[in-house]
């Protein structure tokens, strides 16, 4: 019962959030880039043969969030011993 209310605290809270960005119209992409991503996957959809693609890209896209992250705790702490 807690558990039930604390999440729909949570859920209140990130709701009146994102209140503004839900007010912004919809987004959708320019036709050349709709095009070029299907193009690039049909590309990826023949080297799929050969090579686990769809694995490949997700192991680097994990790898360059890792980083990402790593990055910016470096960043924060050598703003934090820059002013502290």
């Amino acid at each position: 019962m807690i558990g039930y209310a604390l999440l729909e605290i949570l859920y209140a809270f990130v709701f009146a959030l994102s209140s503004p960005i839900r007010l912004l119209g919809d987004v959708s992409l320019p036709a050349n880039v709709a095009n070029a991503i299907s193009i690039g996957n049909a590309y990826l959809g023949a080297a799929a043969i050969f090579l686990p693609v769809n694995t490949l890209l997700a192991v680097f896209g994990s790898v360059l969030v890792v980083e990402g992250f790593i990055f910016g705790y470096k960043l924060v702490m050598w703003v934090k011993q820059l002013f502290w």
